[in-house]
């Protein structure tokens, strides 16, 4: 039988028997096992750290601090940021705030963490749900919550925990501090010697001379419920019969207060050099008031000006001081400086937020003056400095006569309104800038001391990311979205980005082909 025969007949017979298997290409296997096993390099960010301070009042300030860390394969490549918010609840609710974001810079390599700072500010008004009185608030963070960084799995919704990317913090009422002297002596070093208690006496037995230091005793006391932090105590000299505060004082110098418990009372004795001469502004007088002023810092109260009201024995006294015989220092030649009007931000200022502003200084006196302070200030649409809110204090080594110098300063908003100021659509103020406020300088004149901004609108943020701002705002269109708004937005879009691609990416679309292929083939 020929060949080709006897292999026709081995098919027949084999067809009788069953089916023919047939075995495939192990090529084509190989091929399928390198595209469903072998995964390209993509990083895995997770949650790794997160602290915050544990008691909290609204418009508090503080620190979110925390780690991300890298558990894919890959580095970033590119930065991406770190969303921080509070909530009344654990996860991410309706009532949820933004607070800030931090920027992780590219380049986390896989096993590494990277860690951030950021400041952040509570809202001024409670969040939905919760009181000022009780209740904790909840504050995380959310890593790339746009997710533009391509990872091995998107991040997930679920909250982490306690530590890792949440932090629990305990809602208190804030207690303020009140600083006040309730007893002053002030005289020559040797006549005060031992004195601890008041004296019956308003004047000091044996008078002082200038270039003399001046002996002060006090007992400094915090009579408001907070804990009073360290600032210090102006000791101001005013000709005796002119009420302090008027413009005729001058500072002689400060006592440091160190930082002082609720309802307690300390101490303080030091000794204050005079000048050699007597200044401009208390030549010819024999006898002076002295003065001592509270929290010249503002760590306590942010209203400005602060003055010395408690009496006489208590934070102010008299003492005696002969004409000196050396008045060069009230004769000589004086510096003059002049701050130029305050260039402020367009945009509305918003509580607990900073800003830059800019000024210049120049000394239009015919002599040079030395180290001084320059204080900025929230006044109100008129301009008075009475009863404005401190915003920040610069110091400057000194001006040379006929020079200017230009000031870049970074100020901050409080993030609370003082005690009884409320904003509503009309609100607006300038900033203030007042050149040496605490009369340390023997200037020429004090007349043109200080500068104003043009007007500026002023807003509150509240607990649900909107503001009361000033007037002459544009309305808000209906695609305009808030801060906390377009970060819901943000995260609902990443969700369904996460859900999208997690759809598409269980199972291969060419494995489905084949297999659907296969089957197509067999019928």
């Amino acid at each position: 039988m020929a060949t080709n025969q006897r292999r026709a007949a081995g098919r027949r017979r084999a067809w009788g028997r069953g089916p023919i298997l047939l075995r495939f290409e192990p090529l084509e296997g190989r091929q399928l096992l390198s595209t469903t096993t072998v995964a390209t390099p993509l990083p895995d960010l997770h949650p790794a750290a997160f602290d915050t301070v544990h008691n909290l009042s609204w418009g508090d300030t503080f620190h979110a601090r925390g780690q991300v860390t890298n558990m894919g394969t890959a580095a970033v490549s590119t930065p991406f940021q770190v969303a921080i918010y509070a909530s009344p609840t654990p996860d991410q609710g309706a009532s949820a705030v933004l607070l800030g974001q931090a920027t992780i810079p590219a380049g986390l390599q896989p096993g590494q963490n990277a860690s951030f700072d950021q400041t952040v500010t509570l809202p001024t008004n409670p969040l939905t749900g919760l009181t000022t009185t009780s209740g904790s608030v909840y504050v995380g963070y959310k890593i790339d919550p746009t997710n533009t960084v391509a990872e091995a799995s998107n991040a997930t919704t679920v909250v982490a925990g306690q530590g890792l990317d949440l932090s629990t913090a305990t809602i208190v009422t804030k207690q303020s501090a009140d600083l006040v002297s309730t007893f002053l002596s002030a005289g020559a070093t040797s006549s005060l010697v031992g004195t601890t208690s008041p004296s019956t006496s308003t004047t000091t037995a044996s008078p002082i001379q200038w270039g003399q230091p001046l002996q002060i005793n006090a007992t400094i006391k915090n009579a408001g419920a907070g804990n009073a932090p360290a600032t210090r105590a102006l000791v101001v000299l005013t000709p005796f019969g002119t009420a302090p505060g008027t413009g005729s004082d001058m500072t002689v110098g400060s006592i440091a207060i160190p930082s002082v418990e609720a309802n307690a009372s300390i101490s303080v004795n030091q000794s204050i050099p005079l000048p050699t001469s007597p200044p401009s502004a208390l030549s010819g007088a024999t006898q002076f008031t002295v003065s001592l002023v509270q929290d010249a810092d503002y760590q306590t109260n942010n209203i400005f000006p602060h003055a010395a009201m408690q009496g006489a024995g208590k934070d102010s006294t008299v003492i005696a001081i002969p004409t000196a015989a050396d008045l060069s220092a009230a004769n000589a030649t004086k510096g003059d400086i002049t701050p130029s009007a305050l260039t402020v931000p367009k945009t509305p200022l918003t509580f607990g937020q900073s800003y830059q502003v800019s000024t210049t200084l120049t000394n239009q006196g015919q002599a040079a003056v030395g180290a001084f302070r320059v204080r900025f200030l929230l006044a109100g649409p008129d301009g008075s400095l009475n009863n404005s809110i401190f915003l920040g204090d610069t110091q400057l080594a000194g001006l040379k006569a006929g020079y200017a110098q230009k000031i870049i300063q970074t100020l901050q908003l409080p993030s609370q309104l003082p005690s009884g100021l409320v904003l509503n659509s009309l609100s607006t103020g300038k900033i203030a800038v007042l050149v040496d406020p605490e009369h340390a300088l023997d200037l020429a004149s004090r007349a043109d001391s200080s500068a104003l901004s043009t007007a500026v609108k002023l807003r509150v943020v509240g607990a649900d990311g909107q503001v009361t701002q000033g007037a002459t705002t544009t309305t808000p269109t209906a695609t305009t979205l808030t801060p906390a708004q377009q970060h819901r937005k943000a995260l609902e879009a990443a969700r369904v980005k996460h859900t999208v691609e997690h759809n598409l990416k269980v199972f291969p679309q060419h494995v489905i082909d084949f297999v659907k292929n296969g089957f197509k083939n067999k019928k």
